[in-house]
Protein backbone atom coordinates (compact mmCIF):
# COMPACT_ATOMS: atom_id res chain seq x y z
CA UNK A 1 0.00 0.00 0.00
CA UNK A 2 1.20 3.25 -0.74
CA UNK A 3 0.62 6.59 1.91
CA UNK A 4 -1.86 7.96 0.20
CA UNK A 5 -3.58 5.20 -0.01
CA UNK A 6 -3.56 5.22 3.13
CA UNK A 7 -4.04 8.59 4.02
CA UNK A 8 -7.42 8.10 2.17
CA UNK A 9 -8.59 5.79 4.39
CA UNK A 10 -7.63 7.78 7.63
CA UNK A 11 -9.31 10.32 5.58
CA UNK A 12 -12.59 8.51 5.66
CA UNK A 13 -15.41 10.02 7.69
CA UNK A 14 -15.30 8.12 11.36
CA UNK A 15 -18.91 8.05 12.12
CA UNK A 16 -19.38 6.06 8.97
CA UNK A 17 -16.77 3.72 9.42
CA UNK A 18 -18.28 3.04 12.78
CA UNK A 19 -21.96 2.42 11.62
CA UNK A 20 -19.89 -0.43 9.05
CA UNK A 21 -19.00 -2.96 11.53
CA UNK A 22 -22.36 -2.26 13.91
CA UNK A 23 -22.42 0.66 16.21
CA UNK A 24 -25.06 3.14 16.57
CA UNK A 25 -24.33 6.16 16.42
CA UNK A 26 -26.74 9.29 17.59
CA UNK A 27 -25.42 12.68 17.58
CA UNK A 28 -22.06 11.70 17.87
CA UNK A 29 -21.91 9.41 20.01
CA UNK A 30 -22.36 5.39 20.68
CA UNK A 31 -22.24 2.79 23.29
CA UNK A 32 -17.98 1.84 23.52
CA UNK A 33 -17.71 -1.42 22.13
CA UNK A 34 -14.48 -1.65 24.02
CA UNK A 35 -16.16 -2.25 27.75
CA UNK A 36 -19.17 -2.94 28.56
CA UNK A 37 -21.07 0.22 28.70
CA UNK A 38 -24.77 1.29 29.75
CA UNK A 39 -24.91 5.09 29.31
CA UNK A 40 -22.87 6.10 25.41
CA UNK A 41 -19.67 7.13 26.57
CA UNK A 42 -17.69 6.48 23.03
CA UNK A 43 -17.64 10.37 21.68
CA UNK A 44 -16.87 11.34 17.98
CA UNK A 45 -15.07 13.91 16.96
CA UNK A 46 -16.32 14.46 13.28
CA UNK A 47 -14.04 17.77 12.70
CA UNK A 48 -10.65 16.07 13.70
CA UNK A 49 -12.37 12.37 12.24
CA UNK A 50 -10.99 10.66 15.97
CA UNK A 51 -13.33 8.65 18.77
CA UNK A 52 -12.78 8.70 22.05
CA UNK A 53 -14.26 6.58 25.07
CA UNK A 54 -14.45 8.92 28.00
CA UNK A 55 -14.60 5.90 30.16
CA UNK A 56 -12.21 3.45 29.29
CA UNK A 57 -9.70 6.11 27.22
CA UNK A 58 -10.09 4.52 23.92
CA UNK A 59 -8.91 6.98 21.19
CA UNK A 60 -8.07 7.09 17.76
CA UNK A 61 -8.77 7.32 13.94
CA UNK A 62 -10.87 5.09 11.44
CA UNK A 63 -7.98 2.40 10.73
CA UNK A 64 -7.70 1.73 14.14
CA UNK A 65 -11.10 1.87 15.28
CA UNK A 66 -11.29 -1.04 12.60
CA UNK A 67 -8.07 -2.50 13.86
CA UNK A 68 -9.49 -3.10 17.63
CA UNK A 69 -13.42 -3.44 16.91
CA UNK A 70 -12.69 -6.42 14.16
CA UNK A 71 -9.39 -7.65 16.15
CA UNK A 72 -7.53 -6.86 12.76
CA UNK A 73 -4.12 -6.15 12.19
CA UNK A 74 -3.09 -3.40 10.62
CA UNK A 75 -2.89 -4.97 6.86
CA UNK A 76 -5.58 -6.56 7.35
CA UNK A 77 -7.69 -3.37 8.72
CA UNK A 78 -6.72 -1.45 5.57
CA UNK A 79 -7.77 -4.06 3.30
CA UNK A 80 -11.12 -4.07 4.90
CA UNK A 81 -11.56 -0.55 5.06
CA UNK A 82 -10.97 -0.51 1.59
CA UNK A 83 -13.21 -2.98 0.37
CA UNK A 84 -16.00 -1.32 2.78
CA UNK A 85 -15.85 1.54 0.95
CA UNK A 86 -14.73 0.42 -2.88
CA UNK A 87 -11.62 1.88 -2.43
CA UNK A 88 -9.24 0.47 -4.55
CA UNK A 89 -5.49 -0.74 -3.02
CA UNK A 90 -2.29 -1.44 -4.68
CA UNK A 91 -1.17 -4.56 -3.39
CA UNK A 92 1.92 -4.86 -1.27
CA UNK A 93 4.46 -7.51 -1.92
CA UNK A 94 6.98 -7.55 0.38
CA UNK A 95 10.91 -7.13 -1.16
CA UNK A 96 12.40 -10.49 -1.07
CA UNK A 97 15.24 -10.91 0.74
CA UNK A 98 18.20 -13.24 0.08
CA UNK A 99 18.91 -15.37 2.58
CA UNK A 100 22.32 -15.96 1.14
CA UNK A 101 23.75 -13.12 -0.16
CA UNK A 102 26.71 -13.80 -2.39
CA UNK A 103 29.88 -11.36 -1.36
CA UNK A 104 31.94 -10.50 -4.67
CA UNK A 105 34.59 -13.13 -5.82
CA UNK A 106 37.65 -11.50 -4.46
CA UNK A 107 36.46 -11.37 -1.36
CA UNK A 108 35.18 -14.59 -1.37
CA UNK A 109 38.17 -16.25 -2.29
CA UNK A 110 40.32 -14.01 0.50
CA UNK A 111 38.35 -15.14 3.02
CA UNK A 112 37.91 -18.89 1.77
CA UNK A 113 41.63 -18.93 1.70
CA UNK A 114 42.08 -17.31 5.28
CA UNK A 115 39.37 -19.46 6.95
CA UNK A 116 41.03 -22.46 5.19
CA UNK A 117 43.87 -22.07 7.02
CA UNK A 118 43.26 -20.39 10.52
CA UNK A 119 46.44 -19.14 12.02
CA UNK A 120 46.40 -17.76 15.50
CA UNK A 121 48.51 -15.14 16.73
CA UNK A 122 50.16 -15.90 20.54
CA UNK A 123 47.72 -13.46 21.90
CA UNK A 124 44.56 -15.06 20.71
CA UNK A 125 46.09 -17.57 21.41
CA UNK A 126 46.75 -16.92 25.59
CA UNK A 127 43.47 -15.34 25.21
CA UNK A 128 41.35 -17.76 24.09
CA UNK A 129 43.16 -21.04 25.75
CA UNK A 130 44.62 -19.35 28.95
CA UNK A 131 41.92 -16.49 29.72
CA UNK A 132 38.70 -17.71 28.58
CA UNK A 133 39.62 -21.63 28.81
CA UNK A 134 38.41 -22.75 25.21
CA UNK A 135 39.27 -26.34 24.20
CA UNK A 136 41.69 -26.12 20.81
CA UNK A 137 39.96 -28.72 18.93
CA UNK A 138 36.51 -25.93 19.49
CA UNK A 139 38.74 -23.07 17.93
CA UNK A 140 39.91 -25.54 15.08
CA UNK A 141 36.50 -26.81 14.04
CA UNK A 142 35.31 -23.66 13.93
CA UNK A 143 37.94 -22.33 12.18
CA UNK A 144 38.88 -19.32 14.22
CA UNK A 145 41.48 -16.96 13.12
CA UNK A 146 43.59 -14.17 14.09
CA UNK A 147 45.51 -11.03 13.07
CA UNK A 148 47.47 -9.27 15.25
CA UNK A 149 44.25 -6.75 16.45
CA UNK A 150 41.03 -8.58 15.72
CA UNK A 151 40.19 -12.69 16.32
CA UNK A 152 38.03 -13.91 12.70
CA UNK A 153 34.99 -15.59 13.04
CA UNK A 154 33.26 -17.38 9.78
CA UNK A 155 30.14 -18.84 9.38
CA UNK A 156 29.15 -21.55 7.20
CA UNK A 157 26.01 -22.31 5.38
CA UNK A 158 24.23 -25.91 5.57
CA UNK A 159 26.42 -26.82 2.57
CA UNK A 160 29.66 -25.86 4.30
CA UNK A 161 30.22 -22.71 1.63
CA UNK A 162 31.43 -19.30 3.68
CA UNK A 163 28.75 -16.98 4.06
CA UNK A 164 29.82 -14.62 6.24
CA UNK A 165 32.61 -13.69 8.69
CA UNK A 166 32.54 -11.47 12.20
CA UNK A 167 35.68 -9.52 13.65
CA UNK A 168 35.95 -9.35 17.11
CA UNK A 169 38.63 -6.59 18.71
CA UNK A 170 40.93 -8.44 21.33
CA UNK A 171 40.64 -7.15 24.90
CA UNK A 172 43.10 -4.09 24.58
CA UNK A 173 45.29 -5.75 27.78
CA UNK A 174 46.81 -7.77 24.95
Amino acid sequence: MERYEIQKLIDLPIEGVALRPGLTVKRHIALCPFHEDKRPSFHFNPSKNRYRCYVCGAYGRTIGLVMNFLHLNFVNACKWLADENNIILTEYKAKEKSLNPQPSTFYLEHFTQLVANPVLTEEARHFLFDERKLDPRVIQWCGISSTHTDLIIPYFGVDGSLIGMQWRSKPSTL
